[in-house]
């Protein structure tokens, strides 16, 4: 039995490695536009999360001063209720926003974030989630309810539950800022 003889020629070969180029050079080019894809994805990101948490980082500053001078009202009203100290005692919250970081994940840009940055983010929505369950779960019902200014036992309890929930929220309002003031000055490091 006879094996057969292949002939390569000098064509043939030529062919095969231009083809085998062309491949590569395809596949190589289509990981860079996808790099540049990514890249731009989490620039946007960062961008629009850093707006977001700017625009959180001004509500917030707002409520914690609204927050202040609630307790400051409340703690006046305390020692001797005196329907005459009556204060508008409404209190103030506002939903912080999250819209920015939900795209992010959605659109799976935190996947292509460096750790260090895709780390703190999630550290201060996080928190600020923990501050809006809070808010949502019992503290605003508390604290709108207060009761009618004839029922002075009611009252002074409700009031009594508004300084100590304030005492606690205020701390929180103030390390939820510094979170924010933090990846503020990290984000226009990066800049």
């Amino acid at each position: 039995m006879k094996i057969p003889k292949f002939n390569f020629s000098n064509k043939y070969i030529f062919e095969f490695f231009s083809i085998a180029i062309a491949v590569f050079l395809g596949f190589m080019l289509n990981s860079v536009k996808e790099d540049y894809q990514h890249r731009k994805s989490v620039d946007d990101s960062i961008e629009d999360i850093f707006e977001e948490i700017k625009l959180n980082h001004q509500d917030l500053k707002k409520i914690v001063s609204h927050h202040q001078d609630y307790q400051s009202k409340v703690d006046t009203m305390l020692p001797k209720i005196d329907t005459s100290l009556m204060y508008d005692l409404n209190v103030k919250f506002k939903m912080l926003s999250y819209t920015a970081w939900s795209t992010c994940k959605l659109t799976k840009s935190i996947v292509y974030m460096d750790l260090k940055t895709a780390r703190m983010i999630t550290d201060l929505y996080e928190y600020q989630k923990t501050y809006m369950d809070l808010i949502s779960s019992h503290l605003k019902d508390e604290l709108d309810n207060i009761p009618n200014e004839d029922d002075y036992v009611e009252l002074r309890n409700r009031l009594y539950t508004a300084s100590n929930l304030m005492k606690i929220m205020i701390p929180i309002e103030k390390e939820l800022l510094q979170y924010y003031e933090d990846i503020i000055d990290y984000f226009q490091k990066l800049e």
